[in-house]
């Protein structure tokens, strides 16, 4: 069972920021570094081609339409870095981003068949 805790709350050094302050208790002020926050909440707004893809801001590799709602497309690149934009209105885009939302969903479905053709084999 071990000895009893002399302090309330977590055991040992994870209970203590670097300095003394007390972490679990927020007994000092919480200060958040910026760039640990806000860097994955910064805008950003994609360059669509004609085809209804993009390039990944990051990487720099083609992204993708994986999921639309009716108001917004996600797009992934093959790094798994991933976007929300909302839904362009011109219409022939919008058809682009269709198809490639399908052709994923195709893919997917049939991969699945595969490994459940797989599983039934073994």
């Amino acid at each position: 069972m071990g000895l009893p805790r002399v302090f309330p709350g977590r055991k040992g050094a994870a209970a203590l920021v670097r300095g003394g302050h007390d972490n679990c208790t927020g007994a000092e002020g919480a200060e958040h570094h910026p760039l640990a926050i806000g860097s994955a909440l910064r805008e950003v707004s994609l360059d669509l081609r004609t085809d209804g893809t993009a390039d990944c801001e990051t990487c720099h590799m083609p992204m993708f339409p994986i999921a639309m709602t009716e108001a917004a497309v996600t797009f992934e690149c093959a790094n798994r870095h991933r976007t929300t934009e909302p839904l362009p209105d011109d219409a022939k885009l919008r058809r682009f981003i269709q198809n490639w939302v399908a052709r994923k969903g195709a893919q997917l479905e049939e991969q699945h068949k595969r490994w459940e053709a797989e599983r039934d084999g073994e």
